[in-house]
């Protein structure tokens, strides 16, 4: 993929016409299923110590666990570099140079270590390191060179969480320092995940209908697969909830194909149409999600012991209001605030926001 230095400076919004549509829905899920984790650490940061203090509650966290740990993270790295794929293509088809990339991702960076400040479980400024450092990859290599570093990236993680410890990036009961070994590893895995959601877009897995046959064994492989990995995660999340991480890129590109083959045949259905614009502003959502953990769950915790279902109440709560809002705000706007201020400093442009 070569690029051109020719500077450019507006670019027109996609309609959903030129939008894929998928890719938004599963990034919707993956905003729920991040969050679902988050709170956790949100609550143990404020100082509820254990977070669980009855066995009702052990048991809900646990299943989150099994079902959420490092899973969606997945499924956010993955659908980042599909998006990647998407910016790059399109700088390359406008004849676009790729200091915009560049920049693009430092914006990102920026954004990452302002968050990082803010809340030690930040996932933004892993992506944006990944962004940059895969990019001679993105621009040079194979599609099948990009997928044997991705598992290369994937496996050596896995290797060091066997051999040591599972990565405390996921849980943890106190604020993270701003690097670590397992912050390090955790860059590394991110990077072999977005590699795969790359190569994805880049044969067609979200735009080509005629793969439906091919998804549908795919997603019966991969379920099987999750069962196993379930199962180890059952057998070891005794000594350490973290261990449901074993693995964990597996049921998450479970969910990818499932979500993929579902939207496939039932894309007309209110829930994904409702879904689709609360992906769209996932960045935005994910900041109003850290600024609810950050002021509003302390002040819950010191007022009162949290329940697991008090906990996940916030989530359910957190996310029927940016549902709304997020599908009243696109009526109106083209993008979501953050996202809109994020593309304008990318092009260097005022881009259009309100809907004609």
């Amino acid at each position: 993929m070569a690029f051109n230095l020719l500077p450019k400076t507006y670019e027109t919004p996609i309609n959903n016409s030129r939008r894929y549509l998928s890719i938004d829905v599963i990034r919707g899920f993956a905003v729920i299923g991040i969050f679902l984790v988050n709170i956790q650490n949100f609550v143990a940061v404020a100082g509820q110590h254990p977070i669980a203090q009855t066995t009702f509650d052990e048991t809900v966290y646990a299943i989150v666990a099994l079902v959420a740990l490092g899973k969606f993270h997945f499924i956010f790295s993955f659908l980042f570099g599909a998006t990647t794929n998407i910016f790059l293509s399109r700088l390359k088809a406008n004849k676009q140079g790729k200091w915009r990339y560049f920049r693009r991702m430092a914006i990102f960076l920026l954004l990452g270590a302002v968050h990082s400040y803010f809340w030690g479980g930040d996932t933004i400024l892993a992506y944006a390191v990944a962004g940059i450092c895969l990019f001679p990859l993105f621009d040079k290599c194979s599609k099948k060179l990009m997928l044997v570093i991705g598992l290369l990236f994937i496996f050596v993680v896995e290797a060091y969480q066997f051999i040591y410890h599972p990565i405390n990036y996921y849980l943890f009961t106190e604020e993270l320092p701003f690097f670590s070994t397992d912050k390090l590893f955790f860059i590394i895995q991110t990077a072999g995940q977005m590699l795969f959601g790359f190569v994805a877009y880049e044969i067609g897995l979200f735009t080509r209908k005629e793969d439906i046959p091919f998804i549908k064994k795919i997603t019966l492989v991969l379920f099987v697969l999750s069962i196993g990995v379930w199962t180890l995660s059952f057998f070891t999340m005794a000594d350490n909830i973290n261990s449901t991480l074993y693995f964990a890129f597996i049921p998450g590109m479970f969910y990818v194909a499932l979500i993929k083959l579902i939207f496939a045949y039932k894309s007309d259905k209110p829930f994904f149409q409702k879904l689709q614009p609360f992906g769209k502003m996932a960045l935005s959502n994910y900041l109003i999600q850290t600024i609810v953990g950050i002021t509003l769950v302390p002040l819950l915790v010191d007022w009162r012991y949290l329940s697991s279902l008090e906990v996940f109440s916030i989530c359910i709560l957190t996310f029927t209001i940016q549902l709304t809002f997020a599908n009243l705000w696109l009526k109106y706007f083209y993008y979501g605030p953050v996202e809109w201020i994020w593309r304008c400093v990318t092009y260097l442009s005022k881009q259009p926001l309100r809907r004609k």
